[in-house]
């Protein structure tokens, strides 16, 4: 073995059992989830700008740390004596809730403007809801693998918390036109997800592969999704998918409108003037 198949053989190694829905580890990261988000609206009139991009520059490079060491788990084969790499095409990386590997870093790179807008407000809602649900509900994420029930708590909690600070930081103002914009981004991301999906399934043999669960080929195997999937034409369901997830984006944003409404005296989803100042002079 060389170095690199003897740290993946150490986390591969790394075996527990299965955690169960609202056991003790499931509770653990919900715990820690909710006690950051409170931590970040109590701290919302002092994250500036800068610090929003920072976070989220150091968040993506961890996620996309996180998922290269994923990716070579799911990967590495070992039968005691040899030492085997056959790729997983059911974890290749392009789910809804992957979009922050791909976003965060740009989002806290690139300077302020349209696209950065509305990278953010995807981040903000779209993003924010699919890490709470996941995190919530984490459906067939758990697994005997210590490595990989840990790395989808700590993911979607992330995703909670770091795009829960977009709105609390002010970054992210929740009104129409920010969710129109996520919106553009989340619909370009979609329509990837269908070429993936239609192009992998027709032009290889790899069977299982459903890129944002969106497949013309492939049903999600989630009980009401597939009866729906089952009896309408796949242009429905597609169409029925996507406004599913507008109206999600909407109660998201609609809910930090509410909160913004009731914490108005404390500034919370608006930006810190002083902060503000501090970048401009920057």
């Amino acid at each position: 073995m060389n170095a690199i198949e003897i740290f993946i053989k150490s986390i591969a190694d790394w075996t527990v059992d299965v955690p169960t829905f609202y056991g003790w580890f499931h509770l653990v990261w919900l715990g820690i989830t909710a006690v950051s988000c409170a931590v970040v609206f109590a701290m919302h009139g002092k994250i500036s700008q800068k610090a929003v991009d920072i976070t989220l520059i150091v968040w993506g490079t961890a996620l996309i740390l996180l998922e290269i060491i994923k990716q070579l788990l799911c990967s590495f084969h070992y039968d005691g004596q040899t030492v085997t790499w056959s790729y997983g095409w059911w974890v290749f990386p392009f789910q809804f809730c992957s979009c922050p590997l791909y976003l965060a870093l740009p989002a806290g790179i690139i300077r302020k403007g349209k696209v950065k807008d509305a990278l953010l407000s995807f981040l903000a809602s779209y993003a924010l809801f699919g890490g709470l649900v996941a995190l919530v509900y984490p459906a067939n994420m758990f697994t005997t693998s210590g490595f990989l029930s840990m790395h989808t708590m700590l993911w979607h909690s992330s995703m909670v918390v770091i795009c829960t600070m977009l709105f609390a930081s002010g970054a992210v103002k929740p009104t129409f036109k920010k969710l129109l914009s996520a919106t553009v981004i989340f619909i370009i991301l979609a329509t990837i997800a269908v070429i993936l999906n239609v192009i992998v399934s027709n032009c290889t043999d790899i069977s299982g592969f459903n890129m944002f669960f969106i497949s013309p080929y492939e049903s999600w195997d989630v009980p009401i999704v597939k009866l729906i999937f089952d009896n309408v034409p796949y242009p429905v369901y597609l169409m029925l998918y996507l406004l599913g997830f507008f109206a999600a984006a909407g109660l998201v944003f609609l809910t930090a409108h509410g909160i913004a409404k009731i914490y108005r005296g404390k500034e919370i989803c608006e930006p810190n003037e002083e902060n503000v100042n501090q970048t401009k002079i920057k």
